[in-house]
């Protein structure tokens, strides 16, 4: 029995957690948007205006979640591009929220 310390690439999975980091970070960008003007209130409580970075705080533990898989696959290429992707399409591409 011999043990293949040999890394196999993985180029799949990084090109994979980049995309979906980036239509996460968009989808993200457009909830955000509609909740800030249309979101949710009642009471003394309300999503809209600044309430809606609470959106922002929960897509980063997201994020910071899916991370936990590609760790473990010690996907490292991923690990960097997935926030990178999400920051890119929250905040980047279309403007800032």
């Amino acid at each position: 029995m011999s043990i293949s310390f040999k890394r196999k690439g993985q180029p799949w999975l990084a090109i994979g957690a980049a995309a979906g980091g980036l239509a996460f970070g968009l989808a993200l960008h457009y909830l955000v948007l509609y909740v800030r003007d249309k979101g949710p209130s009642a009471g003394s409580w309300s999503l809209r205006g600044n309430g809606a970075i609470t959106l922002v705080l929960l897509g980063a533990l997201i994020v910071v979640a899916a991370e936990v898989p590609l760790a473990r696959r010690r996907a490292w290429w991923a690990i960097v591009l997935l926030p990178v992707a999400a920051f890119l399409g929250l905040f980047v591409l279309n403007g800032t929220v």
